[in-house]
């Protein structure tokens, strides 16, 4: 398993991933079984289908969030409609909330922040991947899966823990 970060729109992203996956095997002998992309669409708004499409012709898996990864963080403690008005900000200002995550900072990637998530524990992200799959269908259903409240960050993690 390899995993890195870039502040990348989704199609440099993918294809950042292409060449790492190309290296990777060319330095190995082996071919990947699996890549994942993992994305939020916050300032990409232009390259954001492009990186989907690309990444589905180069058999690269995709997880995202619209319109920020706070999305995901959110869906573990409550439902959001695809008619919701909360944006970026919004998202922050709810998981800050008492019994949430009330220290949450967006650029903060420390140790205490991944211990946070961490003890969210397992209710609470199977409370999210339902709500995170909910939210797809609908999304899907009325024709507004690139629309602000999309949500597939579950594709990710049920892959995971199938992996255990």
């Amino acid at each position: 398993m390899f995993i890195e970060s870039h502040s990348l729109d989704p199609k440099q992203l993918v294809n950042k991933a292409m060449k790492m996956r190309e290296s990777a095997e060319q330095n190995s002998g082996q071919q990947y079984n699996t890549v994942w992309c993992v994305f939020d669409n916050d300032d990409f708004k232009q390259n954001f289908r492009k990186g989907l499409i690309l990444a589905d012709k180069e058999n690269i898996r995709t997880a995202f969030s619209i319109e920020s990864f706070e999305l995901w963080l959110l869906l573990h403690f409550k439902r959001v409609s695809i008619d919701s008005p909360l944006n970026r900000e919004g998202y922050i200002a709810e998981l800050r909330k008492t019994g949430r995550l009330p220290g949450y900072e967006k650029t903060d990637l420390s140790i205490r922040q991944c211990i946070s998530y961490r003890k969210l524990g397992k209710a609470k992200r199977i409370k999210a991947v339902t709500n995170s799959k909910e939210l797809e269908t609908k999304a899907k259903s009325a024709g507004r899966y690139y629309s602000k409240q999309n949500c597939t960050i579950h594709r990710l993690v049920e892959y995971l823990e199938a992996l255990k």
